[in-house]
């Protein structure tokens, strides 16, 4: 029989394991559009850390990912869905979005979370993080790791007849074909929705697909509610992975998300400030930090931060500053810089103005960095602080 000081022991220690993946249950029914929100237009990002490229939820409902658009047309009786008032995440943190559109008398319901591709090494690192190991980033990481997102949308008849609800999905370009360079090609790729056999894809649907599009029409009767689930990917994939991740429902995927926020989240610094608001608010911003880098290489950086492809000459060397102190005895701080990752980048323009300005201001005046017609000049590229290029200025 166990000593009860023993028991005792053996509880604590249980207590303390990690979190298991026993399921984050999803909030209680709620409104997306009764939830105050501070953005003049309704938007959101489905984002994941350590991923290259994002989805980035619009006004209209629509996807985008910086390459390509997915156009979600929403309609009942041929009368297209109004926009929806609020994009709203989970407890206003966790980054499963849900939002409405309205169609006459049938609501559909939209909810979206993404993921990142199992056989990556950043689900890896995620799946380390859910089983309580150190979480390591591998340095031979592909420079883009792919990001799955899951989208289910529901139909539901809240009027007193039947009624006729359609769903649309089409893969379509960028207007912005300017904004776009470098190895981010403006056309979309060649292949689209996932079919049986298919080489690769970039979506897939239990809809039916023509061509780029998938469309499904659904027959409700008064209080009836039916589903439709897509799948986009961030870039094309094999037709194989994508429908294995297709296997797994989105009820899943979603939850799969909400147990990796949770456990990292309640990692590190933990604030309890009888605030519920503010702590939501504290957890959002830790949300957008870690997905607001990439990995490239062996280094964590900053998303849109430059990389060795850039060229020696554009990209300087970061540096952060580590600050070491033995809490409770004065005069021991350890303070030093150390090189990591690359520093920021800013317009040339912005250097020549700083170097110009220190040491003769009055010829800022005769100086022409712009063209008249708007077009972009040699002074609109980025270089790294401390770069090459950065250098070659000053002097």
């Amino acid at each position: 029989m166990l000593h009860p000081l023993l028991a005792l022991l053996l509880i604590a220690l249980l207590a303390l394991r990690p979190t298991s993946l026993a399921g984050t249950p999803p909030p209680a029914a709620w409104e997306p559009d009764s939830v105050a929100d501070a953005f003049a237009s309704p938007s959101a990002a489905l984002m994941w850390p350590g991923a290259a490229r994002s989805y980035f939820v619009d006004s209209g409902g629509n996807l985008g990912n910086g390459v390509w658009r997915v156009d979600v047309s929403a309609a009942a009786e041929g009368v297209p869905a109004s926009s929806p008032r609020r994009i709203a995440y989970e407890d206003r943190w966790m980054p499963v979005a849900h939002w409405t559109k309205h169609a006459g008398g049938v609501r559909w319901e939209f909810e979206a979370v993404a993921l990142p591709v199992p056989q990556s090494p950043i689900a890896e690192w995620s799946r380390d993080v859910i089983d309580g190991r150190m979480p390591s980033l591998q340095e031979d990481q592909d420079e883009d790791v792919p990001l799955v997102v899951s989208v289910c949308a529901i139909a539901h008849n809240d009027g007193a007849r039947a009624a006729r609800a359609t769903l649309g999905v089409t893969f379509a370009p960028l207007c912005t074909v300017g904004a776009l360079t470098g190895a981010e090609s403006s056309r979309l790729p060649a292949c689209g929705w996932w079919s049986d056999g298919a080489d690769s894809a970039i979506g897939w649907s239990d809809a039916p697909a023509q061509g780029r599009r998938v469309r499904r029409e659904l027959h409700l009767r008064p209080g009836e509610s039916a589903s439709v689930r897509f799948i986009v990917a961030t870039q094309p994939l094999s037709g194989a992975t994508l429908a294995e991740w297709a296997r797994v429902p989105h009820e899943t995927r979603a939850r799969m998300a909400r147990d990796w926020w949770t456990l990292e989240l309640s990692r590190g610094m933990r604030l309890r400030l009888a605030d519920p608001e503010v702590e939501d608010a504290v957890r959002a911003a830790r949300v957008v930090l870690l997905s607001g880098r990439e990995q490239r290489e062996r280094y964590e950086l900053a998303v849109g931060e430059p990389s060795s492809r850039r060229g020696a000459n554009t990209t300087g060397i970061g540096k952060i500053a580590r600050l070491q102190k033995i809490v409770g005895e004065p005069g021991n701080e350890s303070f030093e810089w150390e090189d990591r990752g690359f520093s920021s980048s800013v317009l040339a323009r912005w250097l020549f103005t700083r170097e110009v300005q220190r040491i003769y201001p009055a010829a800022l005046g005769l100086a022409m960095t712009s063209n008249a017609d708007g077009t972009a000049t040699k002074f609109d590229a980025r270089v790294g602080i401390g770069s090459n290029a950065a250098a070659h200025i000053a002097d």
